[in-house]
């Protein structure tokens, strides 16, 4: 019944928050606590039988990201998913688990890159803003730094075809190709003019484009 399991959830979600506060980001480090969060989260992935929109409400803004991610999933909110994985790597310097979303999820939505790309561009651009050159801040050039550094990644793996792994066994049902994944007409006019003459992997993206088109013409 629907709304048993539901309730069974909320209850199990409202004894973790007591445990250890909603509005905490760190990490469980009580034994326990880690055990039974992993027995919530493996219920609520094997369970249908649920109100996902209902949970979901109950985990937002909590230190369970991974559930709320999994449901925004479930819901067919990628965006959701995918802002919340860039908010969580801008504050860990790591996007490994973005890209791995990315991947996973491209089969339902083939837009997944593009978004991702514009994302990135658009959060490098308000750092650029918020760092003034009369309010220099560490933190903040290392997080241009560090966009910047992701946005050439992901044009990286455009330019040596690893948007997708070689072994998917997916990758034969995707039926777009990498140049639909990463459109570059989005990616010419939303890359930041001042790299455009200066990094190499904008010159080879570039240059892989000239030749692509030249062969279709």
């Amino acid at each position: 019944n629907e709304k048993l399991q539901t309730q069974l959830i909320k209850f199990y979600i409202e004894r973790l928050f007591n445990k250890h506060k909603k509005e905490d980001t760190t990490q469980l480090s009580d034994s326990t606590q880690k055990k039974q969060y992993e027995e919530l989260k493996e219920f609520i992935k094997v369970n249908t039988l649920y109100s996902k929109a209902e949970i979901l409400s109950e985990v937002q803004n909590s230190w369970m990201t991974d559930i709320e991610i999994y449901l925004y999933s479930q819901l067919g909110k990628f965006n959701d998913a995918l802002n919340k994985l860039i908010e969580i790597g801008k504050r860990t310097n790591n996007f490994t688990e973005v890209m791995a979303f990315c991947k996973s999820n491209l089969y339902n939505e083939p837009s997944m890159y593009n978004n991702l790309f514009s994302k990135l561009c658009n959060e490098y651009q308000l750092a650029l803003q918020n760092q003034t050159k009369e309010t220099k801040n560490a933190d903040n050039e290392a997080l241009i730094a560090f966009l910047k550094g992701e946005i050439l990644g992901l044009l990286q793996q455009f330019i040596d075809n690893t948007l997708i792994d070689e072994n998917d066994e997916h990758k034969k049902e995707l039926e777009i190709t990498r140049f639909q994944m990463l459109d570059p007409f989005r990616v010419i006019g939303e890359i930041p003019n001042e790299w455009k003459l200066s990094e190499e992997i904008i010159f080879n993206y570039f240059n892989l484009i000239m030749k692509e088109y030249s062969h279709m013409n």
